[in-house]
């Protein structure tokens, strides 16, 4: 990953035309030399690249057909602006954009970059979501590794697909798995699993809500959030405006505004497919006229919440979530409170960062459940 960031923040790119760039992104990155191998496309075809790891499998790509159109789609917003900014530069090859998100919009290969171990339900949606930008007979290419599930990738792309094949292995057990989408949607549509609900009664309510494989705590309400919901009841039940930071597939939010008929929420998020469940949980619910999603705490405009609650996002550096929890702060009325809950490995980061930047915080005693221990933190502005 520190690898991949440092070759996005060159100011200079790199080109696969200097040698010694190319031995050192082959080097860091060993799958990109058999994906050159094992990719072949036209010059007249268009090329959609799912979670490329910075760009860089596109831009590869691009630089060897400079001539064919080539496409990149993040299901993270953040990866998505940041990518954006580095294939905009006058350096970068021409031939490669950001995919306009039209299902209108039909590419003739597609392929996608899983990047790590992913659960074979979790490739099965991807799969199947991503096929919809791919037109009829298009070709299909994961690029996967022996260690990564490759097994299960195989099987689900059968089924999914027909026929498919290993077209490339080497560089340390990478594997790129080729296919064709001779199914009609219709035909994929119905060897789809049907999308998952969670049903949980908190409250004295029964909910039952959608989610979408890959999510946090898909399967199941989490106990950390519960416990975050549990602690926060009477402060939600008298709020005006409610965030929900980092809201995944929306329970904090669309359970603040259920306990809260008389409050506006906001749930922000930078993953699409978190938006996508959040936004459909608002409709099930009945919430669109009190509950809106946004992509991102910066597409809110000055609001000022009186609460906000987070179970949040544990794989942000402490700069990140110094920068997070800054332009919330910035979105508070004075006085306004935060709720965070937090794994036991994860409160120092975020304690120190509430104690920067709040007035008073406070930490509950360590809850324990089977499935780890929590601290619900609390701050005041």
């Amino acid at each position: 990953m520190e690898k991949m960031r440092n070759i996005m923040n060159n100011q200079e790119g790199f080109s696969l035309n200097n040698g010694r760039e190319r031995r050192k992104l082959f080097k860091s990155f060993p799958f990109i030399p058999l994906a050159l191998e094992a990719i072949r496309v036209s010059l007249e075809e268009k090329v959609l690249i799912i979670n490329s790891s910075g760009g860089i499998l596109g831009k590869a790509l691009a630089e060897a057909y400079p001539k064919t159109s080539f496409f990149l789609y993040y299901d993270s917003l953040e990866t998505e602006n940041a990518v954006r900014a580095t294939i905009n530069r006058e350096d970068q090859p021409s031939n490669i954009d950001i995919f306009p998100l039209d299902k209108q919009y039909k590419v003739d290969v597609l392929v996608l970059e899983t990047g790590g171990f992913i659960s074979p339900l979790t490739f099965r949606y991807l799969l199947r979501r991503y096929l919809e930008f791919l037109r009829e007979e298009g070709e299909v290419y994961v690029v996967t590794h022996k260690k990564w599930g490759l097994t299960p990738k195989i099987e689900i792309s059968k089924e999914i697909l027909g026929e498919v094949e290993i077209v490339a292995r080497g560089r340390g057990g990478y594997r790129i798995i080729k296919g064709k989408k001779k199914r009609g949607e219709e035909e994929i549509e119905k060897i789809s699993e049907e999308t998952p609900l969670v049903n949980f009664p908190l409250f004295g309510k029964d909910f039952l809500m959608e989610t979408r494989p890959g999510l946090f705590s898909w399967e199941n309400l989490d106990e950390g959030t519960k416990s975050l919901l549990v602690a926060a009841r009477e402060e939600i039940e008298k709020a005006r405006l409610i965030l929900d930071v980092g809201c995944g597939w929306g329970v904090i939010g669309i359970v603040a505004a259920v306990l809260n008929s008389n409050a506006q929420v906001a749930m922000v998020d930078v993953s699409k497919i978190a938006i996508e469940a959040a936004t459909a949980n608002i409709r099930r619910f009945d919430l669109a006229s009190r509950v809106k999603v946004f992509g991102g705490i910066e597409n809110l405009s000055e609001c000022e919440f009186d609460l906000v609650l987070s179970n949040p996002p544990l794989h942000y550096s402490r700069e990140k979530v110094l920068r997070l929890f800054d332009s919330v702060k910035r979105r508070m009325v004075k006085k306004g409170k935060i709720f965070l809950v937090v794994q036991e490995g994860h409160k120092e980061i975020y304690e120190e960062t509430l104690k920067r930047l709040f007035n008073t915080v406070t930490s509950s005693d360590r809850i324990v459940t089977p499935k780890g221990n929590y601290f619900i933190l609390r701050a005041k502005k």
